[in-house]
């Protein structure tokens, strides 16, 4: 038995889940694969008391995984009804020394020029751009909680925008909004509410039930955005 989690345990437990689609539900499965965690985390780490960071660090990964399965099938779907050339690249990706030529204006695009301070990279989980033409079109944040560094998201996000402002860069955020701080209408409006309308192109919600408004949407919704930027 492995002594902890692997992210195909969450793709497992997403093809067995009875509701559809599964990926709307992805909190509920985490809540279910949470005590198997512990368990396993505990037989591991006999000494230590609080398995809470281990089960985030894993949660993170395995969130941003299915992020990335979700986003390629929706812009390779894209390219094959539009001709389109986009692609999907990750911050890990372009963190390599070993970078494709191709994807070197992406990386500048997405990095912060310091000066005499250095280049580094933005603190953003993906880049969506034109393969063809060597542009930059979206960054994209997946956060599971608004708790998640929220708005050192939001900063990256504008820094970059500044910096190509020619080229009208979209910022997206990918969340099941585990606080509960988007889901609700005008009764309920909380501070991150208000920044994802003021600081987002759109912010898409894997969980099945909340209000829509032009800003906050299903991930169905993305082909569609997609086409539209």
């Amino acid at each position: 038995m492995p002594n902890q989690l692997e992210t195909s345990d969450l793709f497992r437990s997403m093809d067995s889940w009875p509701e559809q689609p599964a990926y709307e539900y992805v909190s509920d499965i985490y809540a279910k694969l949470r005590p198997k965690h512990e368990v396993l985390w505990r037989k591991a780490n006999p000494q230590k008391e609080n398995p809470r960071q281990a089960w985030n660090a894993w949660k993170g990964k395995s969130f941003k995984l299915l992020v990335e399965d979700l986003l390629l099938a929706r812009i390779q779907s894209a390219n094959r009804t539009d001709g389109s050339t986009l692609a999907l690249v990750s911050d890990a990706q372009l963190s390599r020394k070993d970078l494709d030529d191709e994807l070197k204006p992406i990386l500048s695009s997405v990095s912060l020029h310091g000066g005499k301070f250095g280049v580094h990279l933005a603190n953003i989980d993906f880049a969506i751009y034109d393969d063809e033409l060597g542009r930059l079109v979206a960054v994209v944040a997946c956060k599971t909680s608004l708790r998640e560094r929220f708005a050192s998201m939001l900063f990256w996000t504008e820094m970059i925008r500044a910096q190509n402002q020619n080229f009208g860069v979209k910022a997206i955020l990918i969340t099941p909004d585990e606080d509960q701080q988007l889901r609700v209408g005008s009764s309920r409006r909380s501070k991150n509410y208000a920044l994802v309308h003021r600081f987002t192109d759109a912010t898409y919600l894997v969980t099945p039930r909340f209000v829509e408004t032009d800003r906050i949407k299903r991930l169905s919704s993305f082909e569609d955005d997609l086409r539209s930027w």
